[in-house]
């Protein structure tokens, strides 16, 4: 679906003008053949959550109102998994917490941009716990949404920084909420008008993580999000040892692969919640519908 859910400029057509959410949609679910680009779980079906107006200014009102619009389709279909990729950040915001932390218990998985520094261009990384929603990435979640501590590192939100094609690190946003180190350094994806386009920054490494989500629910579509979340952990690769890096490890598909196959061969279902944070919302069932989408968002 190109147009799923639109909360930003809500008489808005939903079109994406940006290029930003297209990009993500296609880094977790576009087609084999689609001009060379593979999502991590291609063929997941798309919805677009639009949360940020054309020229990129995201309100919060809007992008909690996104997640609430989650949680109402999860409690429509309980039994239908989600993934909700969040391609975005700012300055933190216990409102924006909040309700990220309310979709976590309605069983929702989050994958959620770590963010690329004080610059914005990974250029000088900068503490996860100071960005929204990314520092709820190592929340522990009361059953009501509140936190009560910060130890709570496998909480069923993957906080994403990116690393590049030789799995270095490249200087984006690190600390304790981040969970994962993913490609985001020059990948290129879907863009605008059937086009291709190649960036970088920790948006980019988020649908990778989503994607791995998918394919976890695929094979285990009754998971929680922090079983979700625990076993993407329980895969990460080793940086090298001369590496200071900014994740715990780097985002595996072919380690986490054998664990989503071994006891349940034939799949399931999995539902990427999409770029509630940009303007891609994803809610795929995995191996059905299209890859791509449209949205977009600020670059993380």
């Amino acid at each position: 679906e190109a147009l799923s859910f639109v909360a930003a400029e809500p008489n808005h057509d939903g079109e994406d003008r940006n290029g930003h959410g297209t990009h993500t949609a296609g880094s977790a679910a576009a087609r084999d053949g689609n001009g060379g680009v593979v999502g991590v779980a291609p063929g997941a079906r798309i919805h677009s959550f639009r949360v940020c107006e054309d020229g990129g200014s995201c309100q919060t009102a809007d992008m909690v109102a996104a997640m609430d619009e989650v949680v109402a389709r999860k409690l429509a279909n309980p039994a239908q998994p989600i993934v909700a990729n969040m391609s975005i950040g700012g300055p933190a915001d216990a409102v924006i917490d909040q309700a990220l932390r309310n979709s976590i218990n309605a069983g929702i998985v989050y994958a959620v941009a770590a963010g690329n520094g004080i610059l914005g261009a990974c250029i000088f990384p900068n503490d996860a716990a100071g960005v929204s929603p990314a520092r709820v990435g190592d929340d522990e979640i009361a059953a009501d949404g509140s936190s009560f501590g910060n130890d709570g590192l496998i909480n069923g939100v993957l906080t994403t920084t990116s690393h590049d094609a030789s799995f270095s690190d490249v200087n984006c946003n690190y600390g304790a909420p981040v969970s994962v180190a993913a490609p985001g350094y020059q990948i290129k994806s879907t863009w605008l008008n059937g086009g291709y386009n190649t960036i970088s920054g920790t948006s980019m490494a988020t649908p990778h993580a989503a994607g791995a989500a998918l394919l976890y629910l695929q094979s285990f579509p009754d998971a929680s999000p922090a079983e979700v979340e625990a076993a993407i952990v329980g895969a990460l690769k080793p940086w090298s040892t001369n590496e200071s890096p900014n994740a715990s490890g780097r985002l595996s598909v072919e380690e986490l692969s054998p664990i989503a196959t071994a006891e349940s061969p034939d799949g399931g279902t999995g539902d990427t919640g999409g770029d509630s944070g940009g303007d891609t919302g994803t809610e795929t069932d995995s191996g059905n519908g299209n890859g791509g989408g449209s949205g977009k968002g600020k670059t993380k």
